[in-house]
C-alpha cells in the first residue's frame, strides 16, 4: 500500500467548504501520460501532492469540482494501454494508479480510495464544454453533434440527455457553443454563449431546476474567450495582452464598464493567464504556469515549472459605471521539475 502522503492535509482542504473565501487551487500536473493533482496554498505558495496517479493518453480534458470530489472529463486522444503496459514506460514507485477512460473522479475527503472510474458520456470528446452546478455535471454541444447536451448525476452514477437547446425562434440553421460555460451560483443558472448562423452571438441562461432557457443578450458585441467569471451581476472576461487584464460587462444593463487599475498594479499584460477564479466576496485570482521565468524568481531554472497566482479585488464605483482593480498579491511557486498543467480549480 502506498504511503498516504498528504491525505490528512487533503481532508482538511475540504473542511469548511462553504467558507466565503477560497485559499487553495487544485492543479492537474501532467508529465507525459502521467497526471497527478497537486494543491497550491495561495497564502504560503507551497504544494501538496499525493501518490495517486491518473494515466491519460492524450487530450487536455476538463476538470470540475463537486463538493469534495474532483472530476476530470474527456476522452483520451490516443489508444489506452493496460496498466502493466504503462508500467513499462513509467515508474510508479509508491503510487496508486488508475487509467482514465472518459470520466474519472477523486474524493479529497476519502483519498485512500484513489481514482475511480465513472460512466462514459454519449459523445466522444477530448475536451468537452462542461460545468458543475448544484451537485451535477453539465455538458453542452453545438448543432453538429447528435446529442446537444448531457447531465451527470453522481448520486445515480449516470448520464442523461439534456432537453433541446433554446428554440432560437426558427431563425438559426446552425449553432455552436463557445467555451467557457459560466456558472451563476446565486441564481442557479448556467450562462451559455452561442455562436449562431444569424444574427451572430447570443448569451442564454439555462436553468436546470425546470430545464428552461432565457435569452439574456440577443446580440453580444464582445469577445467570449479565455477564462470568465460572473460576480455580482458582472462578467469579468480575461483581456489578453491588455494592461487592464479584464473587461467588465454588466449583464442586466447590457453594457460595458470602465476598468481602472490601482496605482500599485504592475503591468502584467505580457503574461498569459490560463484560469480566472472567484475566491469569494470581491476577491479574484488569475493563475498560470510557465517554463521561462528565470528572471522572475531566483528559485526557478529552465528545468522547472513555476505556477503564478495574481490576486486582486474588484470594486464597483458608486455610479456603477466603473470597476476598480486593486492588487492583493502576486506570487510564484516552483514545482519540483518541468511539467505541463491542465486544469486549475479553486477550493
Amino acid at each position: 500500500m502506498a504511503e498516504k502522503i498528504g491525505d490528512s492535509y487533503l481532508k482538511k482542504c475540504c473542511k469548511g467548504d462553504s467558507a466565503k473565501v477560497k485559499r487553495k487551487v487544485v492543479l492537474r500536473v501532467v508529465h507525459g501520460a502521467k497526471c497527478e493533482f497537486q494543491i497550491l496554498d495561495l497564502d504560503t505558495g507551497e504544494f501538496v501532492k499525493t501518490p495517486y496517479t491518473l494515466i491519460w493518453s492524450g487530450g487536455a480534458g476538463s476538470n470540475l469540482m463537486v463538493g469534495s470530489i474532483i472530476y476530470t472529463v474527456g476522452k483520451p486522444q490516443y489508444r489506452n494501454l493496460c496498466r502493466d503496459e504503462y508500467s513499462e514506460l513509467y515508474s510508479f514507485e509508491n503510487e496508486i494508479v488508475e487509467v482514465h477512460e472518459g470520466l474519472s473522479y477523486f474524493d479529497l475527503t476519502n483519498p485512500e480510495m484513489g481514482w475511480q472510474k465513472g460512466p462514459l458520456f454519449k459523445e466522444d470528446e477530448y475536451t468537452p464544454k462542461c460545468v458543475a452546478l448544484c451537485g451535477k455535471l453539465y455538458v453542452f454541444r453545438g448543432s453538429e453533434w447528435s446529442c446537444f447536451g448531457e447531465v451527470f448525476d453522481p448520486k445515480l452514477n449516470m448520464w442523461e440527455p439534456l432537453p433541446k437547446p433554446p428554440p432560437f425562434y426558427g431563425r438559426v440553421s446552425s449553432y455552436d457553443v463557445s467555451p467557457p460555460l459560466v456558472v451563476d451560483h446565486l441564481r442557479g443558472r448556467i450562462l451559455v454563449h452561442f455562436l449562431l448562423s444569424t444574427p451572430g452571438c447570443s448569451i442564454y441562461a439555462y436553468y436546470p431546476a425546470d430545464a428552461s432557457w432565457d435569452c439574456l443578450v440577443d446580440k453580444f458585441d464582445g469577445i467570449w474567450a479565455g477564462p470568465i467569471v460572473f460576480v455580482d451581476g458582472i462578467l469579468y472576461i480575461y483581456a489578453r495582452k491588455s494592461k487592464q487584464l479584464v473587461e467588465a460587462y454588466d449583464l442586466s444593463r447590457k453594457r460595458w464598464l470602465n476598468v481602472v487599475l490601482s496605482s500599485d498594479f504592475d503591468d502584467y499584460s505580457k503574461q498569459v493567464f490560463d484560469s480566472l477564479h472567484h475566491l469569494g466576496d470581491d476577491l479574484l485570482c488569475f493563475t498560470t504556469y510557465s517554463h521561462e521565468l528565470t528572471n522572475f524568481d531566483s528559485r526557478v531554472t529552465k528545468d522547472h515549472t513555476v505556477v503564478i497566482s495574481l490576486q486582486f479585488r474588484v470594486q464597483r464605483s458608486s455610479d456603477r459605471d466603473q470597476v476598480l482593480l486593486t492588487l492583493v498579491s502576486c506570487k510564484s511557486s516552483p514545482l519540483e521539475s518541468c511539467y505541463n498543467i491542465y486544469g486549475q480549480i479553486a477550493i
